[in-house]
C-alpha cells in the first residue's frame, strides 16, 4: 500500500533534483502546493496530488527527512535571544499566515497583495516579510 502525502512532508524530485516541502493539500486532496526548499526565493509550485504519487510510484521522489530533522527549531534548542527573533518574526507574518488566508497566500498574486498590506500595516519592508514568510 503506497503512503499518502501529507502537510510538512519533505519530498526529494530527483528528475528536477529539487526538494519540496507540502505546505497545503486541498480538501478534496486533488492539488498541493510545494515549497522549494533550495531556492534563495519564496518559490511555491502548485502541484497535483497524482504527479507527486505517480513520482513516487516510479521513484522519481521520495520522502525524506533525515536531512531536515536537523532544522527543526524547538525551544529545547535555541537561546532566549533566538526566541525572541522568531517571536518578533511571527508577529509580522501571522496576520498573513492564517488558515482563512489559504490557499491565497500560496498564490503568488494574493499573497503580494497580503504582504504589501502587512508591511504597511507594521512599518516593515516587504522584502522582511517575505524572508520570514520563508522561513516559517
Amino acid at each position: 500500500m503506497q503512503r499518502l502525502i501529507h502537510v510538512n512532508d519533505v519530498l526529494v524530485f530527483g528528475d528536477k533534483d529539487t526538494t519540496e516541502r507540502i505546505l497545503w493539500i486541498d480538501s478534496s486532496y486533488t492539488y498541493a502546493f510545494t515549497l522549494d526548499l533550495h531556492s534563495h526565493k519564496l518559490k511555491i509550485n502548485h502541484r497535483r496530488k497524482s504527479e507527486i504519487e505517480e513520482k513516487i510510484e516510479e521513484q522519481k521522489a521520495y520522502f525524506n527527512y533525515e536531512g531536515y530533522k536537523s532544522r527543526l527549531i524547538t525551544s529545547n534548542n535555541i537561546s532566549d535571544a533566538q526566541s525572541k527573533l522568531l517571536n518578533d518574526a511571527w508577529e509580522i507574518i501571522k496576520l498573513i499566515a492564517q488558515e482563512n488566508n489559504e490557499p491565497n497566500i500560496y498564490i503568488q498574486k494574493h499573497r503580494n497583495e497580503l504582504v504589501k498590506k502587512a508591511a504597511t500595516e507594521l512599518n516593515v519592508c516587504r522584502s522582511t516579510v517575505y524572508k520570514y514568510l520563508k522561513k516559517y
